[in-house]
């Protein structure tokens, strides 16, 4: 029989963070040049009644032309050089969007981590290329789990930052086949902590934005390790200019850094807030031939554009930053959130956590390990969360996601944990509901197998709940 099955696991808890934790240190910068750019409000000239969304991403073609890549609809829309609208293209392609670049032809290359996409369009918007499947977020040579952006190297080759979901740069050659990856979740040389943005320079060396790290690395063509720029904040957005120079925009501290081709800090602008020229998650950008910066940001609704000011004279920027904005929050303790609580228990923090699918009438086994992967919501409500399978010393919970596991058997599942006593204490407490299509509750079969296991069996492709109840 053919079970289709998908796994949701419900953690509010999350293991407290270490202070070494790239993604919480708070960096020391010194003053540096403030970029001789001015701002220029409200550049772009929408149609009326539409209004901007959250911003993504941005490119400029060979022509000057403007795209804007936003998060609201039309998602992708062409702008001329002096921002008259022109038109939306490629309607009903994405679903949350993330990266936008335009190669040598002008063609359009987005990714979508909501769908875990890769497409390659041409100028009209028709699709060229399909890179990954629709709404299936997995490991695999030919699957992304939430990619981030694309670059191109000098040959035409395909480079993936592999993502929100993987850890990891996948490559293939300029017609789509997969030629390597390269990375893992961690902070050591050549492994990552959400690989944002992605950029490769004149000699065809690779640049990843490694975002939670809050450091830029750097690799030859092939993916080895060369060398790494630290402190420089957090790279949401990467672009390379002619002269080799490294434009971050940093969506941590939230503002636009450039960088010279030895990774030292030139010159920097912006600063958080909401008015024209400050923002509120700086995101990816792109700089035109005549050097006119846009960049996306996110959580003001806009897409900001900077204008070379030469003529304006060299001063220090003012803005110096000291702590991440707009990320820290704390759980809302209103009166809904109490009428919700007594509704739904606290799940523990787990130290630790994988799936193991075996597929028994085979003898047969794979594993499936959800470093950042997308769980699956089939009712396509906001019911869902990331797994994050972390290091010995935590684990990380985001929101988000989905992912499907098919078997031509029945399965069981493992939800194995580490054996610390204050976790395996808790493994009874767990109360596991199947739901059918239909939502309807199915009869559950719980067997604990050992200190620190719980399986379950499941011969008729139900998805599984799980949640914390009281002891």
């Amino acid at each position: 029989m053919k079970g289709f099955l998908i796994f949701t696991m419900l953690i509010a808890g999350v293991a407290g963070g270490q202070s070494h934790d790239p993604s919480t240190q708070r960096l020391e910068f010194a003053p540096v040049p403030e970029l001789a750019y001015r701002v220029a409000p409200d550049f772009f000239q929408l149609p009326a009644g539409m209004n901007f969304g959250e911003a993504s991403a941005v490119a400029v073609d060979s022509k000057g032309h403007i795209f804007l890549f936003q998060r609201a609809k039309p998602m992708l829309l062409e702008f001329s050089h002096d921002g008259k609208f022109i038109r939306s293209l490629g309607e009903g392609l994405f679903d949350h969007p993330h990266g936008l670049r335009i190669d040598k032809d002008d063609n359009l290359w987005t990714t979508d981590d909501g769908s875990h996409l890769v497409l390659k369009l041409d100028h009209d918007g028709r699709v060229l290329l399909v890179l990954g499947r629709k709404n299936t977020g997995a490991e695999a040579d030919w699957l992304f789990s939430r990619p981030t952006d694309v670059a191109f190297g000098k040959a035409g080759e395909i480079y993936v930052s592999d993502g929100y979901g993987n850890s990891r740069v996948m490559k293939f050659d300029r017609t789509g086949k997969f030629l390597k990856s390269w990375g893992k979740n961690g902070s050591g040389a050549g492994e990552f902590n959400l690989p944002h943005s992605i950029v490769t320079d004149g000699e065809g060396r690779v640049y990843v934005g490694d975002r939670e790290n809050q450091r830029i690395q750097i690799f030859d063509a092939d993916g080895r390790f060369l060398k790494e720029w630290k402190g420089v904040g957090y790279p949401y957005g990467l672009f390379i200019t002619p002269d080799q120079h490294v434009w971050m925009a940093d969506g941590g501290y939230d503002r636009v850094i450039e960088l010279d081709p030895n990774g030292k800090i030139v010159g920097a602008i912006g600063e958080p807030g909401h008015a024209p020229g400050q923002f509120a998650w700086a995101h990816l950008l792109a700089i035109g031939a005549d050097r006119t910066m846009y960049v996306a940001d996110v959580l003001n609704w806009r897409f900001q554009v900077f204008v070379p000011a030469p003529s304006v004279q060299q001063r220090m920027a003012q803005y110096v930053p000291t702590a991440r904005m707009y990320w820290d929050s704390v759980p809302s303790s209103g009166w809904l959130s109490r009428q919700e609580a007594s509704a739904h228990e606290v799940a523990p923090a787990f130290d630790h956590a994988a799936l193991h699918v075996s597929n028994l009438e085979r003898s047969t086994s794979f594993y499936e390990t959800f470093g950042l992967k997308r769980i699956a919501d089939p009712f396509k409500d906001d019911r869902h969360v990331w797994l994050s399978l972390g290091s010995h010393e935590q684990l990380h919970l985001l929101s988000g996601g989905t992912a499907n596991l098919e078997s031509d058997m029945n399965v069981h599942i493992a939800i194995r944990v580490s054996s610390i006593p204050a976790l395996t204490a808790r493994l009874d407490q767990l109360k596991i509901v199947y739901y059918n299509s239909k939502r309807e509750p199915h009869t559950v079969t719980k067997r604990p197998d050992g200190a620190s296991q719980i399986y379950l069996q499941d011969p008729d492709g139900y998805w599984l709940e799980f949640n914390d109840v009281k002891p």
